[in-house]
């Protein structure tokens, strides 16, 4: 506004100033274009003058008086009798109040001049006579009322605009939440890919709309523009489930289009269908060269690790990740699960299903995983110290310091055993007296009070001595026999060449012999599924050592072998029980390079690679009811 008021001055000037240069020409062409000259006769003569020589003569002599003289009040020319002289000759104008000539003689002193060539000029220049100069000013003022006027009006343009662009908008918005709801694809489309109505739309609102934008674009058949605006929806609605379907979908038929950011629509596809192997590799791959490992992801994985295809090495990244983690969900659960039945001799996945069972208050079930666990990782502190919480909840830390009494039975002065009965017997709930009492108590002391009417004898019998292992007999066929047949020598011979297959095998996977009778082995197991593939590697070993023995013309010998599982009494190194008994049993009724089993031991193992045969139900002594055997699916032959 004051740059414009500012311009009307300026082109106010200008006006001004053109008119008097143009009255300042008008008077030179008038006056000035010709002068007297006095010749040498004394005769005045006009000489004409050129414009240029007229234009440097009233320049030259702008301020000079033409005219008459004349005396100025007040800026006017006053008549010279309304003026009267003092006796000093000083002029004075007579004047009333309101400034107007009077006669009176009392007045005002004026002085006498002569005007100015520029101001002969003023006298006559139509900016005077014509009153310019006020409409100049009237310009000057009504090109500010204006300009305010404009001013306001372009102050409120840009609001009113916004409302009226926002109440389009808004319009277009419903317009097309209705072509949403309805599917009308063609005709959102046609909207969304108009760049003039799709600027009127709110940039929180079209957002909104990337979702439907993308769907209305795959389902008429343009994926290539679909997919990414797809992707950026997937990126702010991370749960739904249509866009992350669609583009998991697409993803898996376009993997080499895929980007870590686009995990969750994979995820959402493996969650959702049934994957082929080629997928589930290129996940597991895609995952772990990246090294995700967020909840989404890892659910995934779980799925594609129960799959008959899934290789150890995604099995492993995924349980890293869930203990990292220490994840105890249902999902979770269930892969620790699957992950001990496949690999029984990794620790990770039983510590994290003994942790998810405490967490959910399930102690006994925590108990059973943590009793597994003492085998596979007994150095593990937490092991240790959730056998103790559990105990101290269940108010039974002393059936716990029974466990580790048993330990230090087999093993004397095991350093962790000895830390955590000093804990027990730290603890303010503990009877010490009771709990020394009981412990130190052998075996034939138990039985004596059992036998005197003790009625807690049986439990603390149970408590310190019981123990859930597999029990394995080996029995050479036709030993007594071949003894006849045989000489000492080659007799010794064969017993030699059994020592030095039988017992490293059974060594090699944990086992424990119990003692040897003749030609006869007892051996002991913590895992029914060690025991299985010790007695499946004895037998291979075997028949391997026989193909030497006919090379060489010798016969061949074979054993026969049987496994039961149960709870047995663990002494002094022997085991006693009716579990060893059935086990003797099964070696009997068992067949030569075989290896025969039990429900109890068949039930017990737990790596799905290991085939059972069903065989006939026995009837062996000391049953009331027949057993069923089972035989072990393996090929003798290989090595």
């Amino acid at each position: 506004m004051i740059s414009g008021i500012i311009k009307r001055l300026f082109i106010g000037a200008f006006l001004l100033s053109f008119v008097l240069i143009y009255d300042s020409y008008i008077y030179i062409q008038i006056n000035l274009m010709t002068q007297i000259i006095i010749d040498e006769d004394g005769e005045e003569l006009e000489e004409e003058l050129s414009l240029i020589d007229a234009t440097k003569s009233f320049i030259r002599d702008i301020n000079k008086p033409v005219g008459d003289l004349a005396f100025i009040y007040n800026g006017k020319i006053l008549e010279t009798d309304s003026v009267w002289q003092d006796e000093d000759g000083k002029e004075y104008v007579l004047v009333d109040e309101e400034g107007n000539v009077t006669e009176e003689e009392e007045g005002t002193a004026v002085y006498e001049t002569g005007s100015a060539l520029w101001q002969e000029i003023l006298k006559t220049t139509v900016i005077k006579k014509y009153k310019l100069y006020f409409l100049i000013v009237i310009f000057i003022v009504l090109g500010a009322i204006w300009d305010i006027i404009k001013a306001s009006r372009e102050k409120g343009a840009p609001e009113r605009a916004k409302k009226a662009s926002q109440k389009d908008g808004k319009k277009l918005v419903e317009i097309l939440k209705v072509f949403s709801e309805k599917e009308q694809w063609k005709k959102l489309l046609k909207i969304l890919d108009d760049p003039i109505k799709k600027t009127k739309i709110p940039a929180g609102e079209l957002d909104q709309f990337d979702k439907f934008h993308g769907l209305a674009l795959f389902y008429t058949g343009d994926q290539k523009k679909a997919i990414p605006i797809l992707k950026k929806a997937a990126l702010k609605e991370k749960n739904d489930e249509e866009v992350l379907s669609i583009l998991g979908k697409y993803l898996s038929e376009n993997t080499q289009q895929a980007r870590v950011q686009d995990l969750p629509s994979l995820v959402s596809y493996i969650n959702n269908n049934d994957i082929d192997e080629d997928f589930g590799k290129f996940f597991s791959s895609f995952v772990m060269k990246y090294k995700v490992s967020d909840r989404s992801t890892l659910s995934g994985l779980c799925k594609i690790c129960g799959m008959a295809w899934a290789d150890n090495t995604i099995r492993k990244y995924t349980l890293d990740c869930l203990v990292k983690f220490e994840s105890t969900d249902d999902l979770a659960i269930e892969f620790y699960t699957n992950c001990k039945k496949a690999t029984p001799e990794d620790p990770k996945p039983v510590m994290m299903l003994a942790e998810a069972n405490m967490t959910n208050g399930k102690f006994n079930e925590a108990l059973a995983e943590l009793e597994v666990l003492l085998s596979l990782d007994y150095e593990n502190e937490r092991l240790h110290e959730m056998l103790f919480k559990i105990y101290q909840l269940r108010e039974g830390l002393a059936d716990l310091f029974s466990i580790y009494n048993s330990i230090l039975e087999q093993y004397p002065n095991e350093a962790i055993a000895v830390a955590q009965q000093r804990k027990i017997m730290n603890d303010p709930s503990i009877n010490a007296d009771q709990v020394d009492q009981r412990q130190n108590l052998s075996l034939q002391e138990l039985l004596a009070m059992r036998k005197e009417g003790d009625a807690s004898a049986d439990e603390d019998i149970m408590k310190k001595y019981e123990k859930n292992l597999t029990i394995m007999f080996t029995d050479i066929k036709g030993y007594t026999s071949m003894t006849e047949s045989q000489s000492i020598v080659e007799t010794m011979g064969i017993l030699q060449e059994s020592d030095e297959i039988v017992p490293p095998i059974i060594e090699k996977h944990e086992g424990i012999i119990i003692k040897k009778i003749g030609d006869a082995y007892m051996a002991r197991f913590e895992s029914s599924d060690a025991a299985v593939i010790a007695g499946i590697q004895i037998q291979q070993a075997i028949w391997k050592n026989n193909k030497q023995r006919e090379e060489a013309g010798k016969i061949r010998w074979e054993i026969r072998m049987g496994l039961n599982t149960g709870n047995v009494i663990l002494k002094d190194g022997d085991v006693f029980g009716d579990a060893v008994n059935v086990a003797a049993r099964v070696e009997s009724a068992g067949e030569a390079n075989k290896v025969y089993c039990t429900e109890e031991t068949k039930s017990d193992v737990t790596n799905k690679k290991l085939e059972f045969e069903e065989k006939d139900i026995r009837k062996v002594k000391g049953k009331a009811e027949g057993i069923q055997l089972y035989s072990v699916i393996f090929d003798v032959e290989a090595s």
